[in-house]
């Protein structure tokens, strides 16, 4: 009986997921725009813009790497990732 509990309890007081990095491949397509050949892609948690009370999930495909630590640090992390070389 104190298992299932003790597991509940750990597993909240488990860090969450907050940014991922890793290796992407294929294609990408948005409207007429020529398309991008990902070989990164990022996530990561952040506030809603619409909606601040929410969170969101914002995941970067990116033909070179992005800085996640240092965009999930900042207060605004979509503006920070965008304005990376």
């Amino acid at each position: 009986m104190h298992l299932p509990i003790a597991a509940l309890l750990a597993l909240l007081a488990a860090p969450s997921l907050w940014a991922a990095t890793g290796e992407a491949s294929g294609e990408f397509t948005a409207g007429t725009r020529p398309p991008i050949h990902p070989t990164f892609a990022a996530a990561f948690e952040t506030r809603d813009q619409r909606d601040p009370h929410n969170r969101v999930v914002e995941v970067i495909l990116s033909e070179a790497p992005v800085d996640i630590a240092a965009a999930v640090n900042e207060l605004d992390p979509h503006s920070q990732i965008i304005n990376q070389p």
